[in-house]
């Protein structure tokens, strides 16, 4: 760490080895995979360890999803996500599934509208099952943002374009509560 003489010390063992605070996985094909980082491993409400960032890549792979932010903690035992669709594909599938109503709706409309955040609630846990993503793992609600999260206007992303995970659970504070309260209604 640049000009943190502590915080440098801090990531080396006393053997040498420096610590990254990477979380990786042998692949089957001999190669290391990095899934996350140790810092954004939370635990859920029966014990089980979750790791935020592998689930996030997992869903940004859909082509229907631009980016996502995955929340859980230690008082739950589900997670909830916050996703911005890819308006490219978003917009077409969503005008399609509401039978391309006229005037069309806006991304902001389309984001808001209940029987879009159904189906796109099932096509996130489709996609978590399709991975082979364990049950607490799946997000059990989601919210549609319109907006992308950036560096600039909501400051969300680092300049290296990573989530600031902890930036994002204080601007999605009142999302949060509202997606854990309909789970507590159904």
């Amino acid at each position: 760490y640049l000009k943190e003489k502590q915080k440098t010390d801090e990531s080396f063992l006393p053997d040498g080895w420096f610590m990254t605070g990477d979380i990786s996985q042998f692949n089957a094909d001999g190669t290391i995979s990095i899934i996350d980082r140790k810092k954004n491993i939370f635990k859920l409400s029966q014990g089980e360890y979750v790791a935020p960032e592998k689930i996030e890549n997992i869903l940004s792979k859909h082509h229907l999803i631009m980016q996502s932010f995955v929340h859980g903690d230690s008082f739950r035992d589900k997670l909830v996500a916050v996703i911005v669709p890819d308006p490219a594909s978003f917009l077409p599938w969503a005008s399609n599934l509401l039978g391309h109503p006229s005037p069309a709706p806006t991304l902001q409309e389309l984001c808001h509208n209940s029987i879009i955040n159904a189906k796109f609630l099932k096509i996130v846990q489709d996609a978590g099952r399709a991975a082979k993503l364990a049950g607490f793992e799946i997000p059990r609600a989601v919210y549609l943002e319109p907006h992308e999260f950036d560096i600039d206007s909501n400051e969300l992303l680092t300049p290296t374009l990573k989530l600031k995970r902890s930036e994002a659970t204080k601007y999605y504070a009142n999302t949060i509560q509202s997606l854990y309260k309909s789970l507590e209604s159904h």
